[in-house]
């Protein structure tokens, strides 16, 4: 990937979108093959290194599918505090850029309230803002708009596309609007796990063929 650049992962359920994010997060390690960071090899070893972890877990963020995995805390304002408070930024700064990833989603009225008990867009909403405020240069995003209403995927969309160009993208997802939306590149993957084309978003929406192959639309 380069820098900047929003690529999307399609696929059906089970030709291993997630799987490659965490890898790509440090999180599972490839059994063949090996991913380069800043020129080296993301490893377990290479991790254990505290500079090397710190760079890279500042750097790169991952959204997981299911949001409620991510909570931690009983209240909006302590979760998205935590990284910060990890990182030893200073308390006020810490402060001034929680009340402004709150306003950025328009979720201010949310600060005291329990994650748990929120919707499911504003919960992507909130741990999307805990992974922002350490301000990372790549998002890992797994699904964002999965089992989200068709009002909450459009608002998030419409909150990833005013992120800043300079912040690089890699989204995994079924959902052809999203990409259409997002993407700027886009890497088609089967259900045996195996990328079969790479293509604009506006080449993939039009080639109805693939798509019904892949099982990403009906045949009509």
């Amino acid at each position: 990937m380069n820098q900047g650049e929003r690529l999307g992962l399609v696929g059906p359920n089970g030709s291993g979108k997630s799987t490659l994010l965490k890898i790509l997060a440090g999180l599972y390690f490839p059994q063949e093959g090996k991913v380069l960071y800043t020129g080296e090899v993301l490893s377990e070893e290479k991790l254990k290194e505290k500079a090397f972890r710190e760079s890279f877990r500042r750097r790169v963020a991952i959204l997981f599918q299911n949001p409620e995995s991510q909570i931690l805390f009983p209240t909006v304002w302590q979760e998205i505090l935590f990284g910060p408070e990890q990182l030893r930024v200073d308390r006020q700064e810490a402060k001034d850029r929680a009340s402004a990833i709150l306003s950025f989603f328009h979720i201010e009225h949310l600060k005291d309230r329990h994650p748990y008990k929120l919707s499911g867009g504003e919960k992507k909403k909130v741990i999307l803002a805990s992974l922002l405020i350490l301000e990372p240069e790549i998002l890992l995003l797994d699904e964002p708009t999965d089992n989200l209403d068709p009002r909450s995927a459009s608002e998030l969309t419409s909150y990833l596309s005013r992120l800043p160009s300079s912040k690089t993208i890699l989204l995994s997802t079924h959902d052809l609007r999203l990409v259409s939306r997002l993407c700027t590149r886009v890497y088609l993957l089967s259900e045996d796990k195996k990328v079969v084309a790479e293509a604009s978003p506006q080449e993939l929406l039009n080639d109805r063929e693939l798509l019904v192959k892949l099982n990403l639309a009906e045949s009509e």
